[in-house]
């Protein structure tokens, strides 16, 4: 795994779960991984669990997803550090509720609306 050493990752929705894992794991091949979340609380504490422990490195950024202006700042982060991006991992999105059969069509509508525009964006 070798050839991921000093590449550079991002990972949305990084602060919890499947996001979490995922940049844990980029960091242990040695990929320089920017986590983004909006909560910066999970996301420090991502990086004090791993930036000793990893031989990649996380740098923390906070962004909402669903935010233009916020995805734009974090690609001219990345662009200003790093100068190039070599992975993506588009982990972020809505959920509302436990169970799909409790939220009524409207909730439904708005949770594919967001991840759907997140997914296929095509102005980043």
């Amino acid at each position: 795994m070798d050839r991921w050493t000093n590449k550079v990752a991002l990972v949305t929705g990084a602060s919890v779960g499947i996001g979490r894992s995922v940049a844990e794991k980029l960091a242990k091949y040695g990929m320089k991984v920017v986590v983004c979340a909006r909560n910066e609380e999970q996301m420090k504490n991502l990086v004090d669990a791993c930036n000793k422990k990893r031989p990649g490195e996380i740098f923390p950024y906070r962004s909402d997803v669903s935010d233009e202006e916020q995805i734009l700042s974090m690609f001219r982060f990345i662009k200003e550090k790093f100068g190039k991006l070599h992975v993506c991992v588009n982990n972020a999105g809505l959920a509302v509720s436990p169970s799909i059969f409790t939220f009524s069509t409207q909730v439904c509508r708005c949770c594919f609306e967001f991840n759907r525009k997140n997914v296929f964006s095509d102005k980043i």
